[in-house]
């Protein structure tokens, strides 16, 4: 890590795996904006993978930026159809939307992924509030 402009950044700016460590730590510390910053070249060095989308898009969901965060979570599932974690986010950021009907569709096609029994009943309930 190196101190640049006051912000710690990877000392291998390359190094994908560095910014995602880094963007999930500044979003643990909710300082939200140097975890969306972390994330969009998490992005830009991995723009092949579900998991750069998925995880940018968690970092718009903590700032309130649902259609951003929409539109990333549908570019992670156009990598991954199946990438249960952003099939679940999607419903997440559906319901914050007030968009119920997407929502409870989201949520079971997540129910189809899902294999824990406890994050399925979860899930079930959710599904049940919405109606």
């Amino acid at each position: 890590w190196t101190k640049r402009a006051g912000k710690s950044l990877p000392s291998r700016p390359k190094d994908w795996r560095a910014w995602k460590l880094s963007g999930y730590f500044h979003l643990r510390q909710k300082k939200t904006e140097s975890a969306v910053a972390e994330f969009a070249k998490y992005v830009d060095l991995r723009p092949d993978t579900a998991d750069s989308y998925d995880s940018f898009a968690e970092a718009l969901i903590q700032k309130n930026d649902y259609d951003k965060a929409e539109m990333n979570l549908k570019k992670a599932l156009s990598i991954d159809k199946d990438f249960k974690h952003s099939v679940e986010r999607l419903a997440q950021v559906y319901e914050l939307k007030g968009q119920k009907q997407e929502a409870r569709d989201t949520y079971q096609r997540y129910l189809a992924l899902e294999q824990d029994e406890a994050k399925r009943k979860q899930t079930a309930e959710k599904i049940r509030a919405l109606q």
